[in-house]
This record gives structure tokens, C-alpha cells and sequence, in this order.
């Protein structure tokens, strides 16, 4: 059992795919964004997608969300991002990377002090990884860090041993001191054999600002594109990938131990805002009188609980 009346239509030059999903719970109809985010760049485009983000000061002098446009059929913007974050020695490092507009890019010099005050490009999602090339030749003094797929993709650049989702990476004492990081359990980081399942990735806490870094398996929709009117969608809408129950592990506790891992997130994490690859930036300051992150993530792990728990049943059967 999972999300039903899926349509798919390829984008063109490679741009990617939209599916719509309707969710089974409350009927919710979800427009997915399922693209890599890695295919190659022309100049042309560069200078376009360039011209189009823009930097949005989260939390003053910690946290600056950098808003890029990921546009499909050349109508929809279903948005990516990076984000420059403040640590304690007063140094910063970027989370993700998006093509920068010359104006984003002097303002992060500007912070940074020419790139001398950047410590590292940290990359949190295997398939947001297009942009990693060119951010990592503008600021070549940064350490480089990233998934084990980035690795493989780009062996050529100058990668820290340290892997993302690993455990010796969180233990690293600057990472200790001002970041808590996450990889859901239950589903897979990669599905084998797949390049459009993208519900996993590692989930970021900037804790000195309060601020939730993730790319795709929550995300945010302040603003929806009018043909996700159509199917339901309304704005100020907080979300579950819909590919979720296609990234579980085939095993009949996946379900519940991503259950358990988002509600510990939401309630180990004092979050306040949050930072969405797709499609936009919930503030505190915006969110007064409306439901919390933390209920939010509540309400989306419950509504997608039928689905979930459907899933552990299929392989306790199956393998009982």
C-alpha cells in the first residue's frame, strides 16, 4: 500500500521529473520534485539560474539561507538551497551548494572575508550535488565534505575523509559543538538501483540559531505553484517526502523506526526554523499563532502512520 494516482512526465534536456502523488492519508495530494539535481550545467544556464537566488538572513550574523531556483519545464520553481552558517571560533561553513548570482555570491565573500573565514562546504543530500564543482573551485581553502556518493561521483576533488552520514564526521568537535546531524532511520540513505527516490538524505540542527537544514525529507511550502492548487495543495504546507514508504528498508520494523526517529526529532531538536530545499524557509518570527515545527512534524509523521505501518506488515507476513 502506498501513495496512489501517480503521474510522471520527463522533463526536458534532462531537467528531471515531476511526480504528482496523492497521498493515502487525508487524500492530500503531494507535487514531487524527483530529480537529481546533478545533471550538467551549461554556461547558459548558469548565468540564468544565477540571476534568480537570493540570500535571506535566517537568524542575524549565525545563519543566512541561500535560495536558488531549480525550474522544471521552464514554468515551475520548485527552489534548492545552500546556507551559510556561523560557528563559535567565529569561522563559517556552507551546507549544500547552489549556483550563487554575483550579488549572493559578493555578500557571502563580504561574511567570509574573501572565503578566508569559510572552514568547509558540507554537502547533505546524495543527489543535490550538480553546483559541487564550481562552489568548491570558488572557495578552493575550504575543506570539502560529503556523502559517499558525492565521493564517487567527483573522485577528482579533494574530499575529507570524513563521511557525512557517518558517525566520525558528528564526532568531529567542531561539528560536536554548534550542529547536531541525522540520517532517518528506517529508510535507505541511496535506494539501490534508483535515482528518483530522494525521501533520505542527512538532516542538519544549526543549534546556535535554532534552524533546521534539510533537503527533501521534510519540506516547506510557504508559496505553491498553482498547478499544486489544482491537487490540493495549500500554502504554508509542511510535508513528508512522498517517496518516503519507497525508501524504507525492506524489513517489517522500517516503517516504525522512521516513525520513532522523526517524532525523536522533532522532540530532542528545539527547532524553530527551518530551512527546505523544496520550497522555502519557515521563520519563527513568521510562525507565530501557527502550529510549531515540532507539531507539524508530528501531524506528518500521523498522517502518513497507515502507510508506514502497511509497510511492516507486508514483510512481517512476508517473512514470518
Amino acid at each position: 500500500m502506498g501513495p496512489r494516482g501517480e503521474w510522471a512526465a520527463r522533463c526536458p534536456k534532462g531537467e528531471g521529473c515531476v511526480t504528482i502523488l496523492l497521498e493515502d492519508p487525508k487524500r492530500i495530494a503531494c507535487l514531487l520534485l524527483t530529480t537529481n539535481q546533478e545533471n550538467e550545467v551549461s554556461e547558459e544556464d548558469k548565468s540564468n539560474l544565477s540571476k534568480m537566488s537570493k540570500i535571506i538572513e535566517v537568524s542575524p550574523d549565525l545563519l543566512y539561507n541561500i535560495r536558488a531556483p531549480f525550474p522544471v519545464f521552464k514554468i515551475f520553481d520548485f527552489g534548492s538551497q545552500s546556507t551559510l552558517c556561523r560557528l563559535s571560533d567565529g569561522n563559517y561553513i556552507l551546507a549544500d551548494t547552489v549556483i550563487y548570482q554575483p550579488d549572493v555570491k559578493a555578500r557571502i565573500d563580504e561574511i567570509t572575508e574573501n572565503g578566508t573565514k569559510l572552514f568547509a562546504i558540507i554537502n547533505l543530500h546524495p543527489f543535490h550535488t550538480k553546483a559541487i564543482p564550481d562552489v568548491k573551485q570558488m572557495y578552493p581553502n575550504a575543506k570539502l565534505y560529503g556523502v559517499e556518493r558525492h565521493v564517487t561521483l567527483y573522485p577528482n576533488l579533494q574530499w575529507e575523509k570524513e563521511r557525512v552520514e557517518s558517525t566520525e564526521f558528528r564526532e568531529l568537535p567542531w561539528v560536536k559543538q554548534d550542529f547536531e546531524l541525522s540520517v532517518p532511520r528506517g529508510l535507505y540513505l541511496e535506494v539501490p538501483g534508483s535515482t528518483t527516490v530522494h525521501a533520505s538524505s542527512v538532516l542538519m540542527f544549526h543549534k546556535p540559531s535554532r534552524t533546521l537544514l534539510v533537503d527533501d525529507t521534510f519540506g516547506y511550502l510557504s508559496q505553491v505553484p498553482w498547478l499544486a492548487k489544482l491537487f490540493g495543495y495549500r500554502n504554508d504546507h509542511f510535508y513528508i517526502h512522498p517517496t518516503v514508504t519507497q525508501a524504507l528498508l525492506p524489513s517489517a520494523t522500517s516503517g516504525a523506526e522512521f516513525m520513532a526517529w522523526a517524532e525523536q526529532i522533532a522532540n530532542e531538536w528545539p527547532i524553530e526554523n527551518v530551512c527546505a530545499a523544496h520550497n522555502g524557509v519557515l521563520l519563527k518570527n513568521q510562525n507565530q499563532g501557527k502550529p510549531s515545527v515540532h507539531d507539524r512534524i508530528i501531524d506528518r509523521v500521523n498522517a502518513w502512520k497507515p502507510n508506514l505501518e502497511a509497510h511492516d506488515r507486508k514483510y512481517a507476513v512476508t517473512r514470518g
